[in-house]
């Protein structure tokens, strides 16, 4: 099983940091291996060894972001994305996570403006402009979001298929020009 093979690598993980305990790479890759095991507290306590030994590490603010995301800590998993984009501002995954969290404690204003900072130089991250309508709808600007509805499906004609099966989507039904779009 997959599972397996994780704990197969965690072992792997354990006997090379037997031999240096403060490889900071291995240290990060048996974090998210323990992540994928489900011991985020595992995890996160080694992430935190890491920024101790070294406090803007990417890719442990990134890894600890994502873990605290996964659990639902959304407002802890915003403090390491912050801290990411202060050294790399304008990353696609941690802007797109980062208004993921953002519309899970309903600031759906600043996560707007996550997804349009990655779709204003990547006009075909489709997740982007996915997870920006939606956003767009919860605020009420329904011309932007069948704007950019639009222009996803124009991307990616599978995308209609999706627009049309997601609830959020489901009062724009009696809009003509939503039909339009979706049929």
């Amino acid at each position: 099983t997959d599972m397996g093979r994780f704990d197969e690598a965690l072992s792997t993980c354990n006997n090379a940091l037997r031999m240096n305990p403060f490889n900071l790479d291995l240290l990060l890759n048996k974090a998210w291996i323990l992540s994928i095991l489900g011991k985020n507290t595992d995890a996160e306590q080694i992430l935190n060894k890491i920024l101790k030994i070294e406090p803007q590490n990417f890719n442990a603010l990134k890894t600890k972001g994502l873990i605290l995301a996964k659990i639902g800590k959304h407002i802890d998993a915003l403090k390491q994305f912050d801290q990411c984009l202060i050294t790399k501002p304008t990353d696609d995954e941690i802007l797109f996570q980062r208004g993921l969290c953002l519309c899970s404690i309903g600031k759906h204003r600043e996560a707007e403006t996550c997804f349009d900072q990655i779709t204003s130089h990547n006009k075909e991250n489709i997740e982007a402009m996915y997870q920006k309508s939606k956003t767009q709808i919860l605020l009420g600007k329904i011309p932007e979001c069948l704007s950019e509805l639009k222009n996803i499906i124009s991307v990616n004609p599978a995308y209609k298929e999706i627009i049309k099966n997601d609830i959020i989507f489901s009062h724009l039904k009696g809009n003509p020009k939503y039909r339009d779009l979706i049929t």
